[in-house]
């Protein structure tokens, strides 16, 4: 069982630096694996977008998808709150019904398998995959780090 989505965050994520966001995208995502008991397979975080492989069924991925919601408003309103309050009111007025994400379909198998440590196997040399995959294994907040032997920042749950 494997449940594959795409998150595209809304304007907050552009409110505040992006180092900052990636550790409070990712300290959400390792909560949900300690407890919610998400199985993540592979992620890449990158500026507008989280990439996401669950080995939970769509079911259980459902609802981990809603306890991510929470854990990033959690962490997000931690953030804010450790500002001055004339900082915290320029960098971020998040509405109370204001969606963090929408969800898409993720339905790209090049990434998917970067991501999730397959090898790319085609018969012939494509120099645009070789380039998304030297991004990607390069990048800080993507699973291939895990696969390649050394640790991220997001709990994964390798083979």
């Amino acid at each position: 069982m494997e449940f594959q989505t795409l998150l595209i965050f809304t304007t907050w994520r552009t409110k505040m630096q992006e180092e900052k966001a990636n550790v409070i995208i990712a300290n959400a995502l390792n909560k949900c694996v300690y407890f919610v008991s998400a199985r993540i397979k592979g992620y890449l975080l990158t500026k507008r977008r989280l990439f996401l492989v669950f080995e939970n069924t769509n079911e259980e991925s459902r609802i981990i998808l809603e306890a991510f919601n929470e854990f990033l408003l959690a962490e997000i309103f931690d953030y804010l709150r450790s500002l001055p309050r004339h900082q915290r009111e320029l960098i971020f007025d998040l509405e109370d019904d204001e969606e963090l994400f929408h969800e898409h379909r993720f339905i790209n198998p090049t990434i998917k398998k970067i991501i999730i440590g397959e090898e790319i196997e085609l018969p012939y040399y494509d120099p645009h995959v070789e380039k998304i995959e030297k991004e990607i294994k390069n990048y800080n907040y993507c699973s291939a780090i895990d696969y390649s032997g050394a640790r991220g920042p997001v709990v994964v749950r390798k083979r």
